[in-house]
């Protein structure tokens, strides 16, 4: 029961995160991921609690074992009922593999939590009835002043109803403070491999003629990415955004696509694309990312120079917002999560969080219709700048 509390602790704390994942869920339309959380979350404290205050333990046991069991037969089904996406599109793809092994995951945690708590369930009942070698019998007076004593009355309802509102007051005071003093840290991680990647890429910039990384070919109908490390990735256009890693792996990074710092605190994931996205800006001309010069087919797809940023103070080279357990704007909305902080890499070198309601409009097709496009809107934030590299994100 203390690893149940311990993980009911755990998702209060970072409810954002513990929310994020429920999008893996095929919830019933119309039912919000926040309030299956709360259940979840108050439904284990509950239980939890009900065993450490000696009330109903058997029952307690059967309903925390029924609930992990549901939870692992419910991650069995969307493990051999999911679909692969019939694309190839490497983000969906991702996303489809991290959720098979995240449900394989849950599956083996919850099914060795059961096992322990069946286990030390059945061991406390059989030490418990078992005597003490080399303890004398009880006399009958003995007998009689015991059962005397167990008659006695232990907590009335009234003061387990006090101690459980009070654990729940001091819960509710302290667990919204650790929670954002972990966000804190966590944005601060965030920032700080910002400005790591930022640097290489004006670095980038020095080695390629001024030019900003550009990795696939417009005219193609995919490009394949390798690395030294044997990775093969095969991209469209607009996919450099999210397998930047890969690209610059053997140059810039040791030949480590997979370096912690291309990925968010909050996510399980340590391998596959870079959680900190490129902005598709730089991978087009201005003039394809203002709605009266945008022209259809590939000739305005071509990487920018870093020198033609007129606000580079104020252009975002990277954004991760979205993979900190926001992802789509009406999500936003539902959850009062406007004032948010973005977490961006500037183009100027710097790092910094821009509130989410702060942030400019962007091009409201994304990438539009061209070969290889992955975003049809403006979201995720600060990747489609109006004017591309000569616009601006954020006001200073």
């Amino acid at each position: 029961m203390g690893l149940l509390l311990i993980s009911s602790a755990e998702k209060a704390i970072d409810i954002d995160s513990f929310v994020a994942s429920l999008h893996d869920w095929r919830l019933p339309d119309g039912v919000p991921t926040i309030i299956v959380a709360f259940i979840v979350i108050n439904a284990q404290l509950l239980l939890a609690g009900l065993w450490f205050l000696n009330i109903k333990r058997r029952a307690v046991v059967i309903a925390a074992t029924s609930m992990l069991s549901l939870y692992s037969a419910y991650y069995s089904w969307l493990s051999i009922d999911g679909t692969p996406p019939q694309c190839n599109c490497i983000h969906l793809i991702d996303q489809y593999f991290q959720s098979k092994h995240a449900a394989r995951y849950i599956m083996i945690r919850n099914t060795i939590l059961v096992c322990v708590l069946v286990g030390g369930w059945t061991l406390t009942r059989r030490c418990a009835r078992q005597p003490i070698a080399g303890t004398p019998s009880p006399r009958p007076a003995d007998s009689i002043q015991k059962h005397h004593r167990s008659t006695q009355p232990g907590f009335t309802i009234v003061e387990l109803v006090l101690v459980i509102a009070i654990v729940g007051v001091l819960a509710s005071l302290i667990i919204p403070a650790a929670s954002k003093a972990r966000g804190s840290s966590q944005l601060a991680v965030v920032l700080s491999s910002m400005r790591s990647h930022v640097a290489i890429f004006q670095q980038y910039t020095t080695d390629w003629n001024d030019r900003l990384p550009y990795f696939a070919s417009p005219t193609a109908t995919e490009t394949i990415i390798r690395t030294s490390r044997g990775d093969v990735v095969r991209i469209g256009y607009f996919e450099s955004f999210l397998t930047w890693n890969y690209a610059l792996a053997d140059s810039y990074y040791e030949g480590d696509p997979n370096n912690s710092t291309f990925y968010v605190p909050q996510s399980r994931a340590r391998t596959g694309p870079a959680q900190l996205h490129y902005a598709c800006a730089y991978i087009a001309t201005p003039e394809y990312w203002n709605p009266t010069s945008r022209l259809a087919g590939t000739q305005q797809l071509r990487p920018t120079q870093i020198s033609s940023a007129r606000f580079p103070a104020a252009k975002s080279l990277f954004s991760a917002f979205d993979k900190l357990g926001y992802e789509f704007p009406n999500d936003l909305v539902d959850r009062g999560a406007n004032r948010s902080l973005v977490p961006l890499g500037v183009l100027d070198g710097s790092a910094r969080s821009i509130p989410l309601n702060r942030l400019l409009p962007e091009y409201s097709d994304g990438d539009g219709e061209a070969p290889g496009s992955v975003h049809r809107t403006q979201w995720p934030p600060a990747l489609h700048t109006i004017d591309g590299i000569h616009g601006r994100d954020f006001h200073y």
